[in-house]
């Protein structure tokens, strides 16, 4: 991907202004994707005013579009910047992405977090402490969508940690409680297609490789537990994803056969579950693009769940 030249003026002047400046959002995800960048999406510490003051200074376009929540578009070179300053979220029950409290913040990891609440998440808090990482392809091409109890024993075989399975999922359920706290925010689409599914009458189903207290709470928060039929989470099948026992079982839950079935899933070791059950498979990437043959195992890659009413009403016609 080519940085444009703006950008780069850009991340200069906050250089000067003592912070540094980060690309976030479809900037960094949509060319992980393989996805045309259809945003501009920038943050640093600075203050709206700063940013406001700082780009004036220099004869930058601005518009005002949510100083209160640290947002401010900036017009340079033919480009428009959206600048978020660094938040720290707190999002309340009832579903939906805007948050309920939000607190400026002067790091890039508290900022990180409210754009990114996932397993990813916890692993990475276990592992800081021993001086270890890994990035965002290796999570998702090795531990999404796989159990906990999988990912544990893999991670701590794979990083030498001293420390018991038993050990470190307590250490991450209760990091986990403090994030859950602060709430987490709804995918893009979820409580619409769950309206729309029940309008049309579809019995839905939740095959989550997770564990039944974090899912439910998830749910819990946004007041959409009720819209599920069934549910199976990874401690009631034998072998995790991306072995089918999961989707099997959410099947029988459902009375239905799995060809009358469909699976929304975004990660590889989902689809690879579902298309081995034999039901068909739409991918919502989360992280990252499925592999060339994981796409093929699915009948759709959409960019988001609210792709999928359109994918519906389509094959409905």
């Amino acid at each position: 991907m080519g940085i444009p030249g703006a950008l780069v003026q850009l991340a200069r002047d906050f250089q000067e202004a003592g912070v540094r400046l980060y690309g976030v959002g479809g900037m960094v995800r949509n060319p992980r994707l393989g996805l045309p960048i259809s945003d501009m999406d920038i943050t640093s510490a600075l203050r709206p005013e700063r940013v406001l003051a700082l780009c004036q200074g220099k004869g930058y376009g601005v518009v005002k579009k949510g100083l209160a929540f640290g947002m401010v578009e900036i017009h340079l070179g033919g480009c428009a910047f959206e600048h978020t300053t660094f938040r720290a979220d707190t999002y309340g029950p009832g579903g939906g992405h805007r948050p309920t409290a939000i607190a400026f913040s002067d790091t890039v990891e508290a900022d990180a977090f409210r754009r990114d609440f996932t397993v990813n998440a916890l692993y990475q808090d276990l592992l800081r402490p021993y001086g270890h990482t890994f990035s965002v392809e290796d999570y998702a091409q090795n531990y999404s969508g796989k159990s906990e109890l999988h990912n544990m024993q893999a991670i701590i075989a794979r990083f030498g940690l001293p420390i018991s399975v038993a050990q470190g999922t307590a250490l991450v359920s209760a990091q986990e409680k403090m994030y859950f706290a602060r709430g987490v925010p709804l995918k893009t689409g979820a409580k619409e297609l769950l309206v729309y599914l029940k309008q049309k009458g579809y019995l839905i189903a939740l095959a989550s490789s997770s564990v039944r207290a974090r899912a439910l709470e998830a749910l819990s928060q946004h007041g959409i537990a009720s819209y599920f039929d069934a549910m199976v989470f990874g401690a009631e099948v034998a072998r995790g994803k991306p072995h089918p026992d999961i989707f099997c079982k959410a099947c029988d839950k459902l009375h239905a056969a799995p060809e009358d079935c469909l699976v929304l899933e975004d990660s590889e070791a989902g689809i690879q579950s579902a298309f081995s059950a034999h039901i068909p498979v739409i991918c919502i990437p989360d992280m990252r693009q499925p592999g060339i043959a994981f796409q093929d195992m699915a009948q759709a890659v959409l960019p988001t769940l609210t792709d999928v009413i359109d994918y519906l009403e389509r094959r409905c016609c």
